[in-house]
């Protein structure tokens, strides 16, 4: 069976230490103490985004008194099925176990035979059920008066800081008064504390925030409440127990002592409730003072160990939205399909600013279910970080040419006389690229690289060849340009059809930039240029009558008349 275990006190000197008895029975091997750190009741329903659980079927446990007899049959109902397992127990009057042995009859109905113990009459019997057609608990939202104490007695006196409300699931502290002659508004100095626990709902308290006092401790509440409405004591809750409350972010996310954190809204709770000690009064005058912690536990539903819950469920499934940029500069958003697992929608030519995960159902800001917004990272380059790229790609795409040269050089088979696999000595790696790893040197040096392929080819001479027309007929010719006649029927290889006829260039300017490339990149055809005649006019004459001139002064190169005159007889000569 499963026993669930309310409310426990460890004492002082066992706060941190694991839970080894029920009572005072020790739990040994032939027992194990199951939900030690988690919430016993409290199963999550398997998706999120819940709109409705319906058609709930569960396995229960269920005691049956027997009346101090030695068999008895169980019968089924259309939604109410004894199940034969090994979890059938008796007990007899003693509260010692007795053996019993079980087995179907009319296929539904549950026959148990039991041995009392030394004649002690057999009290009751444990089993497991599966019920059909249940009914979820109801949640009545109210807002309720309470009259409270602070630090009353039953909380520990003046070191409990904080006054209990006596009604349990307090969800939102509407106003706090003290009881002084003229009432003072303390709602400020106060939290409140829902004190949902693993395994029940205690009752809620305020409690004061760090660093308030109070000048009076008797208080008048008024808090918004939950109030389960049952026709079983304590039953089960989920998404449909909550569809009267006015706003759905009312239901609070309650996170259990392992750290889980439960919606609510998308669970099986079956967690039962401490008793009211206060009235749900909707006004002062009819407000209930709590002056007791005394209360018990409502008795509720204690579904069966290990079992599966079967339910119709409808919920809401999640998208994921695009924020972008447009081509004209807008931002805009695009909304993705709504799916289990949704994924970003397809934007082609747009900017992606972020994504927005929009989850199905209730929608928050914070906390599970919550609207989350993921930027989009679109990193700006210089072009300096942009060439620091290219050279990246470039060593990385040569190391990997390398490497697969490598590879293929290694794995290739070259046999040796005996067909056997050559061992290699050292592999020599060329990528083709340029001829730095040839001996251009060498004589016996006869290759060549294609830079386009990057392969090697035999060594190519080129030389020109001058062509001669042969005949006029369908050619046009231009000096020493031949191209085909226009016989009327072109072969248009490139149109451009959204070519502008005209531009009118009186009113506006306009500038373009662009990039254009031709392919191939370049033509095997030659750049012939042939100088303009130039006619050069030299002057030797002038230089050389100038040269002619100073020789003369130096040495006389033609002969002159002379005329002396010697003891008064003139001489007359030549020289």
């Amino acid at each position: 069976g499963k026993l669930y275990v309310y409310n426990v006190t460890k004492n002082s000197n066992a706060a941190n230490t694991t839970i080894a008895k029920v009572a005072n029975t020790p739990v040994t091997n032939s027992g194990t103490l199951y939900g030690v750190n988690s919430g016993g009741k409290l199963f999550n329903a398997g998706k999120d985004g819940m709109s409705s659980i319906t058609g709930v079927s569960y396995s229960k446990r269920m005691r049956t008194a027997v009346g101090n007899t030695n068999s008895i049959t169980i019968a089924a109902t259309s939604d109410f099925k004894p199940q034969l397992n090994d979890t059938i127990i008796a007990v007899d009057v003693n509260n010692n176990i007795c053996i019993c042995s079980a087995s179907y009859s009319n296929t539904v109905d549950l026959a148990v035979t039991m041995v009392q113990n030394s004649g002690a009459g057999i009290a009751f019997i444990y089993y497991d059920a599966i019920v059909t057609s249940t009914q979820q608990d109801s949640v009545q939202e109210l807002d309720v008066y309470v009259n409270t104490t602070y630090n009353h007695a039953g909380f520990g006196g003046n070191s409990a800081n904080m006054a209990s409300l006596g009604i349990p699931n307090c969800i939102q502290l509407l106003e706090v008064t003290d009881g002084q002659s003229t009432p003072q508004d303390v709602t400020g100095k106060f939290r409140l504390v829902n004190n949902q626990k693993d395994h029940f709902y205690d009752h809620s308290f305020i409690t004061l925030k760090a660093g308030e006092t109070l000048v009076n401790t008797v208080l008048k509440v008024k808090v918004k409440a939950l109030r389960r409405q049952s026709t079983q004591g304590s039953g089960y809750l989920t998404v449909n127990s909550y569809s009267d409350l006015t706003n759905d972010n009312l239901i609070k996310i309650f996170t259990g002592k392992s750290g889980i954190e439960y919606n609510l809204s998308n669970c099986f709770d079956f967690r039962p409730y401490k008793q009211p000690l206060a009235s749900y009064a909707l006004g002062t005058a009819g407000a209930s003072t709590v002056d007791s912690l005394v209360a018990g536990i409502v008795p509720g539903i204690s579904p069966s160990n290990n079992i599966s819950i079967v339910s119709t469920q409808a919920y809401y499934m999640s998208r994921v939205d695009a924020v972008v940029l447009d081509e004209f500069g807008d931002t805009k958003i695009y909304k993705g399909g709504e799916a289990e697992n949704p994924s970003v929608p397809a934007i082609p030519g747009l900017y992606a600013l972020s994504n927005v995960f929009v989850p199905g159902g209730i929608t928050k800001i914070t906390g599970t279910n919550a609207i989350r917004v993921i930027d989009v990272s679109n990193k700006n380059y210089t072009m300096k970080e942009i060439s620091g790229i290219e050279q990246k790609i470039d060593r990385l795409t040569d190391l990997v040419s390398l490497s697969l040269l490598e590879t293929q050089t290694k794995t290739m088979f070259i046999p040796d006389g005996n067909g056997l696999d050559r061992f290699k000595n050292g592999i020599l790696v060329d990528s083709f690229k340029t001829l730095a790893v040839g001996d251009i040197k060498d004589p016996e040096f006869g290759a060549s690289i294609d830079k386009s392929r990057t392969v090697a080819t035999p060594a190519v001479t080129q030389f020109p060849i001058d062509l001669k027309v042969s005949s006029t007929v369908g050619a046009n010719i231009y000096k020493d340009v031949v191209t085909l006649a226009d016989t009327g029927s072109r072969v248009s290889v490139i149109e451009q059809p959204y070519a502008t006829n005209f531009r009118n260039c009186v009113s506006n300017f306009y500038n373009y930039q662009g990039k254009s490339s031709i392919s191939p990149p370049f033509d095997s055809g030659y750049d012939i240029i042939q100088n303009p005649a130039i006619n050069l006019e030299i002057d030797i004459t002038t230089p050389l009558l100038d040269l002619i001139d100073n020789l003369q002064e130096i040495i006389p190169l033609t002969r002159e008349d002379v005329s002396t005159l010697v003891g008064g007889v003139v001489n007359t000569g030549g020289r």
